[in-house]
């Protein structure tokens, strides 16, 4: 089958794989040969994961590449939810907290990206169906620091991608029939996760930790995993059982003896082995290699499993800077800011500290919020250097945000706004300051709604009235919020 030019483009990318124990960067070359070297981690913190991802890169030598970032171990937490049908601002609040639960954090301090899966119907007791979604959770006191570690150390990351999730997308490439049952058997360093799709659903997962040189009794336990797969199909089903097993990531000899197995434990089951002699790399001293470098190249893979995130940005100190910048939501969302806006930020952060350098006197205090202020402008310069790779994300972003801006200046002082996506659909919401006059204030939102409706991308607008409580002092202005549907969200 010809490749399209996306999946030429992904073979082209690098994979960096982080996990608390080591990183390993992965370089494909030519065909039958890699760049590849792994590093321990010497530490827990994001500048020490950062150092050994610039070492794993630095000893397997090339040229520098974009790359994919992978996450695993306990860096990330990753479950398959079973959840009512529900509204979407209902997900926007089951959804963090139950990745904050996974993490045994806050839900302030909780990252997450989530996939929806797969409808089942509930038992016969009770009504309706029920979504299945996959959630990947992430520490905001690490990633943030790791994606500012990453950069400073000059990684160019394309996207963050869930290992397990990009595998199965592989794995759909390897199927005899696209729209029968499928067990995938993924092994991993210190895991192996077998799961069972039909079509483009992901109907069960399970993840055994350990691997077959940890755990003498991993095989014996792998084929009953399987076995109980499909019985689960065959129960669902009410018929035949699963007639497909793709096995990624095991050496080539013992994965033909697990062939075997399978084929015993599931007679008359195709089973597809990932790698065979075929993926064997040419250098001898790298063969043994192989089945790594296949499962850390099969990260890479996209497809309507692939669940892939852009990295968080760290936390913005604007109100402390004195600047109006633009909130980006990560927790499920994906927002995108203008960069003639960052630019202009920036330059007012360095007119202004050059300013303190000239009257301040207290050396002390100068000292410590020149730091601040380099820090702030290190994080702005993260901020703007990945945004500007995302303004073209899936969807015209460029006219939404035109439009915005164009509409809310002159009537109203613009102080934020985000766009969000949750599956099909999407939102804009944006907030700021009106008039203080309430008669003013009134006509300028009134003026901002009626614009708003008219952009061809943006329906159902919703500007707050206003709540004046007490006396505007000249010069406060009334704040107000407002949302609308983006038509362009896919």
């Amino acid at each position: 089958m010809p490749q399209n030019s996306s999946q030429r483009s992904a073979e082209r990318l690098a994979v960096l794989h982080l996990t608390p124990e080591s990183a390993e960067w992965l370089d494909p070359c030519e065909p039958g040969a890699v760049r590849y070297a792994k590093v321990p981690v010497l530490g827990s913190s994001a500048a020490d994961l950062a150092s050994a991802a610039e070492e794993a890169r630095a000893q397997a030598g090339g040229p520098r590449r974009r790359c994919v970032l992978a996450l695993g171990g306990k860096l990330v937490e990753q479950r398959v939810l079973g959840l009512p049908e529900l509204p979407r601002r209902d997900l926007e609040r089951v959804l963090p907290r139950k990745a904050a639960n996974l993490l045994g954090v806050d839900a302030e301090q909780a990252l997450y990206c989530a996939l929806p899966l797969a409808r089942e119907r509930r038992v016969a007791a009770e009504a309706g169906t029920e979504s299945k979604w996959f959630l990947l959770a992430m520490r905001r006191a690490l990633i943030t620091p790791l994606t500012h570690a990453l950069h400073k150390s000059d990684f160019e990351i394309e996207r963050l991608a869930s290992p397990a999730m990009a595998r199965l997308c592989f794995a759909q490439s390897l199927r005899t029939d696209a729209a029968a049952p499928c067990i995938v058997v993924d092994v991993d360093t210190d895991s192996v996760v077998v799961s069972l799709i039909q079509a483009d659903d992901l109907r069960m997962q399970n993840r055994l930790l350990g691997g077959f040189e940890s755990t003498p009794t991993m095989a014996m336990t792998l084929i009953q995993e399987v076995k109980t797969f499909d019985a689960f199909w065959r129960k669902v089903s009410r018929g035949e059982g699963v007639k497909q097993v793709v096995v990624l990531g095991m050496d080539v000899e013992r994965s033909r003896l697990f062939g075997n197995a399978i084929i015993t434990a599931l007679p008359g089951a195709a089973v597809r082995l990932r790698p065979d002699e075929s993926d064997e790399l040419k250098a001898p001293e790298q063969r043994a290699l192989t089945a790594r470098v296949l499962s850390l190249s099969a990260c890479r893979a996209t497809g309507s499993l692939a669940l892939e995130a852009s990295l968080p940005t760290p936390p913005k100190l604007a109100l402390v800077a004195g600047v109006a910048g633009a909130a980006l939501l990560v927790t499920g969302s994906i927002g995108a800011v203008m960069h003639d806006s960052l630019a202009r930020e920036l330059h007012a952060l360095r007119s202004a500290r050059m300013s303190m350098d000239a009257v301040s006197g207290d050396l002390a205090t100068l000292s410590e919020r020149n730091r601040r202020t380099q820090a702030l402008l290190d994080e702005l310069q993260v901020e703007t250097d990945r945004l500007v790779a995302r303004l073209d994300w899936g969807a015209p972003l460029a006219p939404t945000l035109e439009a915005l801006v164009g509409v809310v200046d002159g009537q109203a002082q613009l102080r934020s706004f985000s766009l969000q996506r949750f599956g099909s659909q999407g939102e804009v919401r944006f907030s700021g300051v009106a008039p203080a006059d309430p008669l003013d204030a009134v006509r300028a939102l009134k003026t901002i709604e009626s614009g708003l409706e008219r952009c061809a991308t943006l329906a159902d607008v919703r500007v707050s009235p206003l709540e004046i409580r007490g006396r505007l002092e000249p010069g406060d202005g009334a704040p107000f919020d407002g949302a609308a549907s983006w038509e362009s969200a896919r």
